[in-house]
């Protein structure tokens, strides 16, 4: 009923929206949306994009991982050319397709479940490389006017973040909105700074953001994966990098890990920070995680 009204949103043609709108069979549902999927992408004269949103809060639901699990059907055998399907589907709000999970059956424990199973090598490097930082600081100093030594900033910024996204365009946007107009930082020109940048890092360890919360959520929901980190912060322990053990993966996934050297070391300077004070603190009041 969801995509009907998507459909009929994008003016799609009233014999295609008529089509999709017939009842699914009681006895066989699944099947009989399989094949509104296939009529729908043969008839319309575009390219059909399904994109899910919120992908993790389904990711216990058995219905939903049936849905993937018919894509999945319907997309290899649209490889074998026996069938017509969607010509991409995006997940959003999922960090990795094979780590949605399921309870199989009550009072099992959850197992870690890949209902797509299609899976490239995804060999792409997502994080800014510090051309990629002097390239969006380059563009903000022509918009705004600001005389700033953009190679030395960008370096910086690097050396906290080893180029994580979020991490990146965080520290730019408190530096821009936040440090701009303090009393120590007047103007863009004082703020575009290695005093101003330390400021806006400061002010980052101290708020509250839903990165942040997410990595504790991680460290709740994986306890060896907290181990792990806390032999390596505390402990001084070294993990050879080896991406098939099923924590260094996971580690990687999450962007806590990355690979130095051939050893497995905390992704980037402002992550270790922020783990190290998360578990001094827990050891400071006295409190244990129970799991």
């Amino acid at each position: 009923m969801d995509i009907g009204d998507c459909l009929q949103e994008q003016e799609v043609s009233e014999t295609i929206l008529k089509e999709w709108n017939e009842p699914l069979s009681e006895r066989f549902p699944m099947r009989s949306l399989g094949i509104k999927i296939s009529n729908l992408c043969r008839n319309c004269e575009k390219k059909v994009v399904l994109m899910i949103d919120e992908v993790d809060k389904s990711s216990d639901n058995q219905i939903f991982l049936s849905f993937l699990g018919l894509l999945r059907e319907k997309y290899l055998r649209w490889q074998q050319g026996k069938d017509v399907t969607f010509q991409s589907v995006i997940l959003a709000g999922v960090y990795d397709v094979k780590t949605l999970k399921i309870k199989m059956h009550p009072g099992e424990e959850s197992k870690y479940n890949s209902p797509w199973n299609i899976a490239a090598d995804f060999t792409l490097d997502m994080s800014f490389s510090t051309d990629d930082i002097i390239s969006m600081l380059r563009e903000y100093s022509e918009d705004y006017v600001v005389d700033m030594n953009i190679p030395d900033i960008s370096q910086m910024i690097y050396d906290y973040t080893s180029g994580y996204p979020y991490l990146v365009s965080k520290i730019c946007q408190l530096v821009d909105e936040r440090i701009v107009g303090t009393d120590s930082f007047s103007n863009r020109k004082d703020a575009w700074t290695r005093e101003g940048l330390l400021a806006a890092i400061k002010l980052l360890s101290k708020e509250s953001n839903t990165l942040f919360d997410d990595m504790i959520k991680k460290m709740l929901d994986y306890p060896d994966l907290r181990k792990m980190i806390q032999s390596i912060l505390f402990d001084g322990y070294s993990y050879p990098f080896k991406r098939e053990a099923p924590l260094i993966n996971l580690g990687v996934t999450f962007g806590f890990f990355k690979d130095q050297d051939g050893i497995v070391v905390i992704s980037n300077r402002i992550f270790e920070t922020q783990l190290y004070d998360l578990f001094l603190s827990e050891i400071a009041i006295g409190s244990t995680v129970h799991y």
